[in-house]
């Protein structure tokens, strides 16, 4: 499998979730790191057979007669996007790199016809029709145009398969509508209600492409960034408990931990110290012994939420998290 830094590949999810087209993630040897979902729905591949695709390069996924997406492919077209792949390879390969691919592809019947006839393709210096691509899909063939861009880095490349024609277009968009709804993750619910003030990195969130924050926009005329903050807004003030006294329950925590979070960016010990949880002990030493202003909300002992441990704490506002999480999935299903 290909190496690859946590960084880089979290960069690509979020770029292929955005994507609203078929599209996949290489580096520039052609070894295929990661598909999107439509991508992988629209050849077929299952996630076991995409993990055995996963590192591999195009041509080894273009041979291989197990994973059949030569079958979805005409066969003037499957050799012109082989010739593509190995010609690249000629090209970029070094030559310890190459002797070790031809006795790894020397298994594959038609692999010497191919690597021959790249090898006079590239003394020729082609010029490939690299812009379309064309697919036996669903009983007719779907025309594509292929955008493809260097993201991060020179080193990898995002190839995107836009629609050419309208039969395509409504090809994908039965694909879009048959896919499961869409579920996020708690850590990027943490840092949209994190990055609520700041502009560039609340732009970053995966969520921001969710339907339910398109439909916001639409319905208010702001921009998506504003969009998603409304939708904060209403999921945070739903957590708002109905009654104006001061009691310290797990629901007024909940409330009080995503509004501190959201608008007054406070750091969790200052969250844990406002609603009379236990803070690192170093926490007010460092802050020159300042501790005149007390917790709003101090453990009384008349009825309060008992626990102020700072593993309480924690649970309890992963709980907060999680609430918001699955309010805003509920959202994406009746968008959808």
């Amino acid at each position: 499998m290909v190496e690859i830094s946590k960084e880089i590949m979290a960069d690509a999810v979020r770029i292929l979730n955005f994507l609203e087209n078929p599209a996949y993630f290489c580096d520039k040897r052609t070894h295929l790191l990661m598909g999107n979902e439509l991508m992988l729905k629209m050849f077929g591949l299952n996630e076991k057979m995409a993990s055995h695709i996963l590192g591999k390069n195009w041509i080894d996924v273009l041979l291989d007669q197990n994973f059949g997406v030569r079958s979805i492919i005409p066969p003037a077209e499957w050799e012109k996007l082989a010739l593509q792949q190995l010609v690249k390879i000629r090209q970029l390969y070094p030559k310890e790199s190459i002797l070790e691919f031809e006795r790894e592809m020397s298994k594959y019947q038609e692999f010497d016809y191919l690597w021959q006839k790249s090898k006079e393709l590239v003394s020729a210096n082609p010029i490939f029709e690299r812009g379309v691509m064309k697919f036996d899909l669903a009983g007719s063939t779907k025309t594509f145009i292929l955008l493809a861009y260097h993201y991060p880095t020179q080193d990898y490349l995002i190839v995107e398969y836009l629609p050419a024609d309208k039969g395509t277009t409504d090809f994908l968009d039965l694909m879009r509508k048959e896919r499961e709804p869409t579920e996020i993750s708690d850590h990027f619910v943490t840092e949209m209600i994190r990055n609520y003030s700041l502009i560039r990195k609340l732009r970053e969130s995966p969520i921001i492409l969710m339907n339910c924050v398109k439909k916001e926009a639409d319905c208010s005329g702001n921009d998506l960034i504003n969009a998603l903050r409304t939708i904060v807004d209403k999921v945070i003030g739903g957590f708002e408990p109905n009654t104006n006294f001061s009691i310290r329950s797990s629901v007024r925590l909940k409330y009080e931990i995503l509004r501190m979070m959201a608008y007054e960016g406070a750091t969790d010990e200052q969250i844990m110290w406002d609603l009379g949880f236990e803070p690192d002990s170093d926490f007010w030493a460092k802050r020159n012994g300042d501790i005149a202003r007390k917790p709003r909300f101090p453990y009384t002992g008349k009825g309060d939420y008992a626990a102020t441990s700072r593993a309480s704490f924690k649970r309890l506002k992963a709980q907060a998290i999680e609430d918001v999480r699955w309010r805003i999935e509920e959202m994406e299903k009746r968008t959808n």
